[in-house]
Formats: C-alpha cells, sequence, structure tokens
C-alpha cells in the first residue's frame, strides 16, 4: 500500500496573495503606458543577476525588454515586493541593493500583515526613502508621473 503525506505549502499566505491582486487591479488604474506583470516572470537583470519580483511595471521604451517571449533583460521601472514570512530580509536587504545596483527607478515594499508600504525612489545612483505609509493614506508616485497612490486599496 502506498502511503500519502501531507506537504507543507510553500506558496505565499493569502494575504500576500490578496495583496498581489488588490496592488495589480491599482496599478492596472495608475500605469500611464506599459505593462505590469507578476512572478513567476524572470527578469534577468545581467549575466549573473536574475530576480522574480512579485510585481513589476515596464515603461513603453524602457530598457527593460522582453527576449523572446520568455522573460524580461534590464532593470523594470517601477519594482514592487510584497513581503512574506521569511522573506523580508531578502525584500529589504539583498533585492534592495540589487534593484539600486541596476537603477530601478521606484522600489516598494509591502507588509501586508501589518498594512504598510516603505516607497524608494532613484535618486542618482541611490535609494532614497520617500517614506512609510500605512493602510488609508496617500503618496504621490513620481515613476508614475505623480499620480496619487491610496494604500487603503492595497490591504
Amino acid at each position: 500500500m502506498t502511503e500519502y503525506r501531507a506537504l507543507r505549502a510553500v506558496t505565499p499566505l493569502l494575504q500576500h496573495q490578496r495583496s498581489l491582486r488588490k496592488l495589480v487591479a491599482l496599478l492596472e488604474s495608475l500605469i500611464p503606458n506599459g505593462e505590469v506583470w507578476v512572478a513567476p516572470t524572470d527578469v534577468q537583470l545581467d549575466d549573473y543577476n536574475l530576480t522574480q519580483p512579485d510585481i513589476f511595471w515596464v515603461v513603453e521604451g524602457s530598457a527593460c525588454v522582453a527576449v523572446d517571449g520568455k522573460y524580461f533583460r534590464g532593470a523594470p521601472d517601477l519594482v514592487i515586493e510584497i513581503f512574506s514570512p521569511g522573506t523580508v530580509r531578502h525584500d529589504k536587504v539583498n533585492k534592495f541593493r540589487l534593484y539600486e545596483q541596476f537603477r530601478v527607478r521606484e522600489y516598494w515594499m509591502i507588509d501586508p500583515l501589518e498594512a504598510f508600504v516603505e516607497v524608494y525612489r532613484l535618486e542618482g545612483r541611490h535609494f532614497v526613502l520617500q517614506g512609510v505609509y500605512i493602510a488609508g493614506e496617500t503618496f504621490t508616485s513620481r515613476v508614475l508621473g505623480d499620480k496619487v497612490v491610496d494604500t487603503g486599496v492595497m490591504f
């Protein structure tokens, strides 16, 4: 007789997925052009650095281009990472440095459980903290053409 064991799920928490879904809808209503993509879509930043952002936006005419209909090469204009238990340090340290190095124009880190977003924008060669916003607050996104983003719809 074959024995079956329940496997531990490796998919993100439901709140992560809920935030992802809401963010995509929000971005679709705000982007002036281009296209929004979600994981698992690869972004090859160079020959040695590959990532899968939770969400990213590629503006028309961006240096980030689709390759053979399989993945993107180059830095997206906006990258959003949604924290999951176990990914916070990676998102805040490793991915932060990587996205800064390759000059992603804006980086949002979302905590769906604590309901806040950290917004960083590229100034010169470095990210600058624009602000930390809790649910219900708004902020202006420079990369989205100075459109107002309502954090209340993210959580």
